[in-house]
């Protein structure tokens, strides 16, 4: 008797065994033999629609006072006549205000004069205002005018946009070397979105040229132009191959 139960428990162990090795050979045949890696990048262009400048003067004298007077006087011209273009307001804010000592380079390091630096940060919808704005800035005094940056209200949207086409190009690449290699996709098991994605990296500047350099003389009218914005996405995309 009790060899018969000792027979019966090996019989037990052994189906047991055996069962287990046919699941598991069983899961890997199933199991993916293989992965793709891919890596899609899609690029939307569109038209800027707003552009920021900075307009700003530099003025020196031999007090804090008087150079801050003379930098404040060609702001306000600039405010006037950025009025009579009809700017709002809202679209115009001070960027820099700063007043600081300048020191001799030669002998006893002392104080000789002082510097002041006020720029406007000037936001236009309307691109038909851009040469006016500077070319009135220059007039007022302005002597630091630049900084331009065109943008797209959209950007955001356009960016999503060029993310599913990197994804959809991606995928195509995948489908094209699996079927070169005789092989057929299977899930996906990675979906990045890559860190060298751009969010409006690629916006349009723009440099004028600063009056600080230039003779006192009328100079010809600006001529500036938004161009092209260009939005970037890139994805990584990870396949088993089965």
């Amino acid at each position: 008797m009790k060899f018969s139960r000792r027979r019966f428990a090996c019989g037990v162990i052994l189906v047991t065994l055996i069962w287990t090795m046919a699941c598991v050979t069983a899961a890997c045949a199933e199991a993916p033999t293989g992965r793709i890696e891919v890596r899609g990048q899609a690029v939307r262009i569109v038209m800027p629609d707003t552009v920021t400048l900075n307009v700003g003067v530099t003025a020196q004298q031999d007090t804090e006072q008087a150079a801050y007077n003379d930098a404040n006087r060609v702001v306000s011209d600039v405010l006037a006549a950025l009025k009579t273009l009809d700017v709002p307001d809202s679209q115009i804010k001070t960027s820099r205000l700063e007043v600081s000592p300048r020191y001799s380079t030669i002998g006893t390091r002392r104080i000789i004069g002082y510097t002041a630096n006020v720029s406007l940060s000037v936001t236009l919808t309307d691109f038909d205002l851009i040469n006016p704005v500077i070319d009135q800035a220059i007039a007022c005094g302005a002597n630091n005018v630049g900084g331009m940056r065109f943008s797209f209200s959209e950007e955001g949207l356009a960016y999503r946009q060029a993310l599913a086409d990197a994804t959809m190009i991606a995928r195509e690449k995948a489908e094209v070397i699996a079927a070169a290699a005789g092989a057929e996709l299977g899930a996906v098991l990675l979906l990045r979105e890559s860190n060298n994605s751009n969010y409006s990296s690629y916006a349009s500047y723009a440099n004028v040229r600063s009056a600080y350099e230039m003779d006192i003389q009328p100079v010809a009218d600006s001529q500036v132009m938004g161009g092209e914005i260009q939005i970037s996405a890139t994805v990584e995309l990870t396949y088993a191959v089965k």
